[in-house]
């Protein structure tokens, strides 16, 4: 029987399930060093590689958008370990655009949910503009600032106004996701591993484009990588229906049903079993840069 994969992950729902799936067979260890709450893109994903290895990256005023629980992890030399030890780094890069302040890459979720949900059609205002124009227009500040004034939490509210004011948003391009792998093999020395989205089609057959560009990008950002590797979910879901695939019957174009969840747990466990092989005849060069 083979030994469990000591898997470092970082990522959301769509790669801990059905890792956690793996776990409970026996036939992984899903590890994150203690380092709580999901992420979904390679920006985000180095920024904790930077915190974890240097304690460098992160703001604690901003930890609202960064962690559900608003705390910093603990950094420990156990955490450490638990990245150097591990077979295979995955990394999630679903997302197709991030959102930073001042340099700072944001968690999309805790976003929506302490400002755009909680602002209401000032919030969703505010939101729009950003992700249309990457940056945050002076009117749409003004209206969501005043409702944040009435609502949010004390201690809340200066981070969020940080937010509301100096947010910006830009494509992760495939320049941006080369350098995130690149800087996550040479610094870990161990096989990395990026899980794209599933590109699936709208329930009315229409394509996502900007997703379909997105898993293009980092494939093709990853290519001439050494050390670096891709898994497409897509590549064991073709002879699967929408809604064998996708959560609601096929309604929900961000979440997986638990029914392929296990289909895609085989496949990375294929996947990254072969990544590992790999990784142990020839490793990255191991830099800090």
């Amino acid at each position: 029987m083979r030994e469990p994969l000591k898997l470092f992950v970082l990522g959301s729902c769509r790669v801990h399930r059905p890792i956690r799936l793996l776990q409970e067979q026996g036939r992984a260890l899903l590890c994150t060093a203690g380092i709580p709450g999901y992420i979904h893109s390679t920006r985000e994903a180095r920024q904790r590689l930077r915190w974890l290895s240097e304690g460098q990256g992160l703001d604690r005023q901003l930890l609202p958008f960064l962690f559900a629980r608003s705390v910093l992890p603990r950094l420990e030399e156990t955490h450490r370990r638990e990245l150097a030890q591990a077979d295979v780094v995955v990394i999630e890069a679903a997302a197709e655009r991030s959102v930073e302040v001042d340099g700072v890459f944001l968690q999309k979720n805790l976003v929506v949910r302490h400002l755009v949900r909680e602002l209401g059609e000032p919030g969703m205002q505010w939101w729009r503009g950003l992700i249309r124009s990457g940056s945050v227009h002076p009117d749409d500040y003004a209206r969501a600032m005043g409702e944040y004034r009435q609502l949010a939490e004390p201690a809340l509210l200066a981070s969020g106004e940080r937010v509301l004011r100096r947010a910006r948003c830009a494509l992760d391009s495939e320049q941006a996701v080369r350098d995130d792998l690149q800087y996550a093999a040479r610094l870990i020395g161990k096989p990395v591993v990026a899980v794209t989205h599933v590109d699936l089609p709208r329930p009315d057959g229409r394509l996502m484009v900007s997703r379909s560009q997105h898993v293009a990008r980092v494939k093709a950002a990853a290519a001439a990588l050494p050390g670096v590797h891709v898994i497409d979910p897509l590549d064991c879901a073709r002879d699967m229906t929408r809604e064998q695939v996708l959560d609601r019957d096929g309604e929900d174009l961000n979440h997986y049903c638990p029914a392929f969840e296990a289909v895609l747990a085989e496949h990375l466990h294929q996947q990254l079993h072969a990544a590992a092989r790999i990784g142990s005849r020839k490793s990255p060069t191991h830099s800090e840069s």
